[in-house]
């Protein structure tokens, strides 16, 4: 999982502003999204486009291993199981 996490975030894309506020590098604060997908940052309510980066890739990691990243019984526990996690991003 942290390899394609890492693979994913290291991608970059063109911004244009009528994006919204993402693409004028204002941080966002609310906590929005779900459960399985969120980024820590969202749950810091602090984040920008990094944020989407990490759905992407839990979305990838989905779809080639066949398994959820997280998993709880409750969204409480998914949420902490996304705040213990460390990638290494490099």
């Amino acid at each position: 999982m942290v390899q394609i996490l890492s693979a994913v975030a290291s991608l970059s894309y063109p911004r244009c502003s009528s994006l919204g506020p993402q693409a004028r590098d204002e941080w966002l604060n609310d906590i929005v999204g779900s459960a399985y997908y969120v980024a820590p940052e969202v749950l810091h309510r602090s984040y920008g486009t990094e944020a989407d980066m990490w759905s992407i890739g839990v979305i990838a990691y989905i779809l080639l291993c066949g398994s959820r990243t997280f998993w709880a019984r409750k969204e409480s526990g998914i949420f902490r199981a996304v705040l213990k996690v460390d990638p290494q991003l490099r």
